[in-house]
């Protein structure tokens, strides 16, 4: 039988994660955003955190992940292993002016873990860039008037694609599942400010569909959806700080 995969690495050369990383280094330089230090949680071997240090100018970049221990990566990133799901992150109280968690929370068992964790190394004027895919996306809603699992959460670790309509490539471990409106409110309770919430779309439709009418037709409609945040395939909220004293959220 096999094995769920750790979160790590298995969707890093598909264009998915590649535009993912493109759109959040837009971010940062299109809001006029110089951070002197970045985290990127859930970096893998930097594969695609490159262009986020290239946009920001940063010498050296800090990034966990959970499989850090068995990735080989460039000079300029130090990576540590956590398991953010129950451990906290290795740094002190406001020591990021920038952070991106892309794709992550989905992964967790605990979010509110990392989400207090982050709160607490972001720096009081910092930015969290977090990215999950969209559980209401117009896809999502499609397949399932259709009878069918949606894509982004899956009913088995071990057969992730039983009853799916589109069966995505690789291992995705997805555990929790994210409309809009959950994720801001869970943001709200976390006490985090939102500063932009944009909606994203998946990437190419190849990388999930192999016909190339279908995959075309759908990516044009997956960019079209992505103007509207709850239809988006994926969320993207950047959040920071209120300045008042905070009281940590446990459940």
């Amino acid at each position: 039988m096999k094995t769920p995969g750790l979160v790590g690495t298995t969707e890093y050369e598909m264009s998915s994660p590649q535009l993912r990383h493109r759109k959040a280094a837009d971010f940062f330089r299109n809001n006029g955003y110089h951070p002197s230090s970045l985290l990127d949680i859930g970096c893998g071997n930097g594969t695609v955190t490159v262009g986020l240090r290239r946009v920001l100018q940063l010498d050296k970049v800090d990034g966990v992940d959970i499989l850090a221990d068995r990735l080989e990566v460039p000079e300029w990133l130090r990576l540590v292993k956590v398991d953010v799901d129950k451990e906290n992150l290795p740094y002190s109280d406001s020591s990021f002016d920038a952070i991106y968690c892309g794709e992550l929370l989905e992964h967790l068992y605990n979010p509110d873990n990392l989400l207090d964790e982050i709160y607490r190394i972001l720096s009081p004027k910092g930015v969290c860039l977090i990215t999950t895919p969209n559980l209401a996306s117009w896809y999502n809603r499609l397949v399932l008037l259709l009878g069918y699992q949606p894509c982004s959460l899956s009913a088995s670790f071990y057969h992730e694609n039983v009853g799916k309509l589109i069966k995505p490539v690789g291992h995705r471990d997805h555990i929790r599942g994210f409309t809009l409106k959950a994720l801001l409110e869970l943001l709200r309770i976390h006490e985090f400010k939102i500063i932009k919430v944009m909606g994203w779309n998946m990437g190419l439709g190849e990388d999930y569909i192999k016909s190339p009418l279908i995959s075309y037709s759908a990516h044009a409609v997956d960019v079209l959806m992505s103007k509207i945040p709850s239809l988006a395939a994926r969320l993207a909220v950047a959040v920071g700080k209120y300045k008042v004293e905070r009281r940590l959220y446990r459940a």
